[in-house]
C-alpha cells in the first residue's frame, strides 16, 4: 500500500503553474487579530486605572487636604501637653 500523501505529491510537479497565491482571506489577519483584541483591552486597563485612582487616591487625597485645611498645631500642641507627653514642657498638672 502506498502512502496517499506521496501519491498526490507524486502526480504533480512541484510550482507547476506558478507560486501559490496568498488567499485573500491572510492578508493583515494579524493585524486585525490584534486590533481586536488588544485596542479593547488597553481601554479596559485605562478604564479599571482610572476608577481605581479616583476610588484610592483622589478621595484620600481630598480628605487629607480637609483635614490640613482645618488642622491648628497650636492647639493640638495644647492638647498633647496636657497628657504629659513631652519632658521639656510640663503639664498643667505636672507643675
Amino acid at each position: 500500500m502506498s502512502n496517499p500523501i506521496t501519491t498526490a505529491v507524486g502526480k504533480y510537479p512541484a510550482l507547476a503553474n506558478g507560486p501559490l497565491v496568498k488567499p485573500d482571506g491572510m492578508k493583515g489577519a494579524l493585524l486585525k487579530s490584534v486590533r481586536a483584541s488588544v485596542l479593547p483591552s488597553v481601554a479596559v486597563c485605562l478604564g479599571v486605572y482610572a476608577v481605581t485612582m479616583y476610588a484610592t487616591f483622589f478621595r484620600r487625597k481630598a480628605k487629607i487636604d480637609t483635614y490640613m485645611k482645618n488642622l491648628d498645631p497650636d492647639a493640638m500642641f495644647e492638647e498633647i501637653k496636657e497628657y504629659g507627653a513631652f519632658k521639656s514642657v510640663k503639664a498643667s498638672w505636672q507643675e
